[in-house]
């Protein structure tokens, strides 16, 4: 089996995505991946296609036969056919609601496949972002971020939250005493102070497309 590992980790730095990002979707450990980037060992037939999934590229450009990276929508299908057992389909919404159920079944646009290791039991979705706001943490407008549905999250994780207004937005969580602040990725933003506020979800990593 011929594997092109620079190709791997160029499609990787142009989708944006850390290499224990991608490891831990893939389902094998940060050493274990960066020796398929570095050419020191090839990924297996199952690792392979759990790759082009999550990279949204077609195995044959990893594998170095084609020059089109364009993971077709007919092998995208093959693939979570044959990973069916490895994956599961997360709604992707367009809008999350302020209460206990979160969305409904009006929000949802699609679903896209995420290995079973990365959900672990919990409820997750993913949510098209809107603004600028977050950019420095590597999340832009109109990527998708992968979002764990919980109730808190630590001090210094990014978080959908609801404020005033039931609004949501995706923030920093900042807690300082009694007080929640909301911090901007993005200098042409201000960070904003709360008693308190209502959160979604963590976001656990963001991508470019679905």
């Amino acid at each position: 089996m011929y594997f092109s590992g620079d190709r791997l980790r160029s499609v990787r730095e142009r989708r944006g995505y850390d290499s224990k990002v991608v490891a831990e979707n893939i389902g094998v450990t940060p050493s274990g991946y960066s020796k398929y980037e570095n050419g020191i060992s090839f990924p297996s037939e199952s690792v392979l296609g759990k790759m082009a999934l999550f990279l949204n590229v077609s195995t044959d450009y990893l594998m170095g036969f084609d020059d089109n990276d364009i993971l077709s929508k007919a092998e995208r299908n093959n693939l979570i056919t044959s990973n069916l057992n490895d994956v599961t389909n997360v709604p992707i919404l367009s809008y999350v609601r302020a209460g206990e159920s979160c969305y409904s079944s009006e929000d949802i646009e699609g679903y896209f496949p995420v290995p079973r290791s990365e959900i672990n039991g919990y409820e997750c979705f993913f949510l098209r972002v809107r603004g600028d706001s977050m950019k420095n943490a590597r999340i832009e407008d109109g990527d998708y971020v992968f979002v764990r549905k919980q109730s808190d999250v630590e001090s210094g994780d990014i978080a959908i939250v609801f404020t005033d207004f039931d609004e949501s937005t995706i923030k920093r969580v900042i807690k300082k005493g009694e007080k929640i602040i909301l911090r901007p990725e993005n200098p042409n933003y201000k960070e904003k102070e709360y008693d308190s506020v209502r959160v979604a979800g963590k976001v656990l990593w963001a991508k470019i497309d679905l």
